[in-house]
């Protein structure tokens, strides 16, 4: 499935850049650097401290870095950006004899990674957690005043983190939805532009087909061209099916018609044609071609008509004929169509009863 633009986009970003976002973060391990720069442990403890938050720094990036195009995607988390999670969490353990209390500095980057790379069950728990374990530490220690601070921004990032998560679900969920319907759309006008190619075609090789089965018996010569036509007629229907699948086919009216009046008069059909097809601003010659497509087909098909009148004009098409009329009967494919059609391309289609007495096709720009 090929990603939409607004979803592609947001895993891009995320996918680059994630990790970069994160690493602002890592200001805030000065905290505990300036705690161990300020204590009285022996050197080798300031220079295991500072060893930790080194390790504690490098791997919170990695985990970014490697795992940022997660984010929001997935509401279960990414399995493999636990493994850099469990080790700050062994991190954060092994610096309480380094950091004592204030190793709670740490809560930020665990609600953080959680939230963005974990799933939106662990990000809650360890949220719980972190909070719980933070206020415990201020109440035992009778700190809660060194600490308020520190609390306040770890309610702080959790709101945010849950916001911003939400926020990149949505957008890459909307972007999902706009791949569907694109998909979908595309499927749908493949389906009316195979529907129209196939629909004419197949006519009028029937209708060739029946005039050759009677010309057997009078004129061999006769029904040897009529199927030299169906043999044409297949192969420029084999053609148009190739250009239509390939999303290539752009038949203009002027083109059209002409294939349309050649199967009127196979059927014995008189045309009437008024206007010119040149005038037509090209993308809505298009339009009318696969409008002149289908009315003619369903006029082959269904009227039993004897006269077909084609009006062309700068701003519209009409197909009318003199046969059975399509009130009381169900819409088909084909007009639905239509009708979508002409909705895409911003122009108004008419069905209904024609003053001929059979069916009028119209669509019109305003």
């Amino acid at each position: 499935m090929t990603p939409a633009p607004g979803a592609g986009a947001a895993e891009s970003f995320w996918a680059r850049y994630g990790w970069l976002l994160a690493a602002v973060w890592i200001v805030f391990l000065l905290f505990p650097i300036l705690t161990i720069a300020e204590s009285s442990l022996p050197v080798p403890m300031r220079v295991l401290g500072y060893g930790l938050l080194a390790a504690f720094a490098a791997v919170y990036l990695w985990g970014f870095f490697s795992f940022s195009f997660a984010l929001g995607v997935n509401v279960r988390g990414h399995a493999g950006a636990r493994l850099p999670f469990g080790l700050m969490l062994l991190i954060v353990v092994a610096g309480v004899p380094v950091l004592g209390p204030d190793v709670i500095s740490f809560g930020p980057f665990i609600i953080s990674y959680a939230a963005y790379l974990l799933s939106l069950r662990t990000m809650w728990i360890v949220n719980a957690l972190v909070l719980a374990i933070s206020l415990g530490v201020a109440v035992m220690t009778n700190m809660v005043g060194d600490f308020i601070f520190l609390i306040g921004l770890l309610l702080v990032l959790m709101v945010v983190n849950a916001v911003n998560t939400a926020l990149i679900r949505h957008s890459i969920r909307s972007g999902d939805l706009r791949m569907d319907h694109a998909i979908l759309s595309s499927q749908d006008r493949m389906a009316r532009d195979v529907h129209d190619v196939l629909g004419h075609s197949l006519t009028a090789v029937s209708l060739k087909a029946e005039l050759a089965e009677r010309l057997l018996d009078t004129d061999v010569d006769a029904a040897r061209a009529e199927l030299s036509q169906i043999r044409e007629l297949t192969a420029e229907a084999l053609e148009s099916i190739r250009a239509t699948v390939g999303g290539l086919r752009r038949t203009t009216l002027g083109e059209e018609l002409v294939p349309m009046r050649a199967a009127l008069e196979d059927a014995q059909l008189h045309t009437v044609l008024s206007g010119d097809p040149q005038k037509v601003h090209p993308v809505r010659s298009i339009v009318m071609s696969w409008v002149l497509r289908e009315s003619v087909t369903n006029v082959l098909r269904h009227a039993h008509a004897t006269t077909c009148w084609i009006t062309v004009r700068a701003d519209s098409l009409t197909v009318e004929d003199d046969g059975d009329s399509l009130a009381g009967s169900a819409e088909g494919h084909g007009l639905r169509g239509l009708r979508e059609r002409a909705r895409l391309a911003e122009a108004n289609c008419w069905i209904g009863t024609s003053e001929h007495g059979g069916t009028k096709v119209s669509v019109q720009w305003d």
